[in-house]
């Protein structure tokens, strides 16, 4: 159960922020297909509880992004030129980006999150002005470990993605990425245990799904849904034994006018194997 104390605090702080939204933006429009690499600077003060924890922890969850390099290419004219014939519009566009994101505790043992990712991403993007459509594919290289950094590794590899909007109704946003890369783990205490101090790379297969839509009615504003799998291939037996092989969780995020929101998650992530129902209570800085 949630401590009194920690929800005053977390209550707090969403408070003292409000005082602080002239200074900061708020970007909740999900409609705009670029958002996985444009610029984000969120940063929230949460409360977690989950069903193996013996009490609610406070942390701070951030996720950080921003574009290194962007070189557009192919631009067309647009549809409705004066000129004949008019082609369709087409936009490729190279971009380099970093993704900074994770969770932190004030007890890392009770941290239901606990996964800290640092990703480099090299990618081309190819659109169209007549389609809502934009696919992407590249390179990728990623440091994940966790709070503790008693568990590390480096993930490199290719990644593909699409993107569209408009698709239900004429506010919501949907998002999809594969990614297959090599695991390189310099520490990884659960399969040391399962195969010893020498670990060998492998590969894994990440997915990724982002369904996101605007509410805008009374107190609700946002309603999101996040699913992340990753399973690794071939497995060893005794990893497969021991489910090491495969971690997804999908969380159910409900955002509110006042920038606060709660959130359920079920299921683990890698470095936290621990089947997990995930209950989240935070507010959204934004200094993008």
């Amino acid at each position: 159960m949630m401590k009194k104390s920690n929800l005053y605090f977390l209550l707090i702080t969403s408070q003292l922020a409000v005082l602080s939204t002239s200074v900061l933006s708020d970007d909740k429009n999900p409609t705009d297909a670029t958002d996985r690499v444009n610029r984000k600077y969120d940063f929230k003060p949460i409360l977690l509880d989950s069903e193996n924890t013996d009490s609610s922890t406070l942390g701070i969850q951030y996720n950080f992004s921003d574009s290194l390099f962007n070189k557009n290419y192919d631009t067309e004219d647009a549809p409705d030129c004066s000129t004949f014939p008019c082609p369709k519009t087409v936009v490729g566009s190279a971009k380099v980006t970093y993704d900074l994101k994770g969770t932190f505790t004030e007890n890392a043992d009770n941290n239901p999150k606990n996964f800290i990712e640092t990703n480099i991403n090299g990618s081309y993007f190819k659109a169209s002005m007549d389609s809502t459509l934009i696919w992407s594919g590249g390179i990728f290289l990623k440091y994940e470990t966790d709070q503790k950094f008693n568990n590390k590794q480096l993930v490199y590899g290719l990644n593909g993605a699409i993107s569209n909007r408009n698709i239900f109704h004429n506010k919501d946003f949907a998002f999809v990425q594969i990614s297959l890369g090599t695991i390189d783990p310099s520490e990884d205490i659960a399969r040391e245990n399962i195969i010893g101090n020498s670990i060998d790379s492998y590969e894994r297969v990440d997915f990724e799904l982002i369904y996101k839509f605007i509410i805008n009615k009374g107190l609700l504003d946002t309603f999101e849904v996040n699913y992340r799998y990753f399973k690794e291939l071939s497995p060893d037996p005794e990893i497969k034994k021991a489910s090491l092989d495969d971690f997804r969780l999908i969380t159910y995020r409900l955002g509110l006018t006042n920038n606060m929101y709660i959130a359920y998650s079920s299921g683990e992530l890698p470095f936290n194997q621990k089947d997990n129902q995930i209950y989240e209570v935070g507010y959204t800085y934004n200094f993008d």
